[in-house]
């Protein structure tokens, strides 16, 4: 577990890449997870059957009462939408 110095030993900064899953490792029946939400896509057989997202709110309380949060969750939305443009380039 990485620390940041400014911090106490046992919280962690939120960390971009860390709010949302890495949706790129998404796989059927699997849950990917994140720090403030887990992504699940539930498939059997042809097609998707159910699509999850499952929030943590003290992930997110503790994300949003961070020094950090407003860098922290504007590079997690850059990153979100560079990967769906990405995923949508064929």
């Amino acid at each position: 577990m990485n620390t940041q110095p400014n911090l106490p030993a046992d919280e962690v900064a939120p960390r971009a890449n860390g709010l949302f899953p890495d949706l790129s490792t998404l796989r059927y029946n699997q849950t990917a997870k994140g720090g403030g939400f887990d992504v699940r896509v539930e498939s059997s057989g042809i097609g998707v059957q159910r699509r999850v997202i499952e929030f943590h709110p003290e992930a997110w309380a503790k994300f949003v009462a961070s020094p950090q949060f407003e860098e922290s969750y504007k590079l997690s939305m850059a990153r979100l939408l560079l990967q769906q443009a990405v995923d949508r380039f064929n």
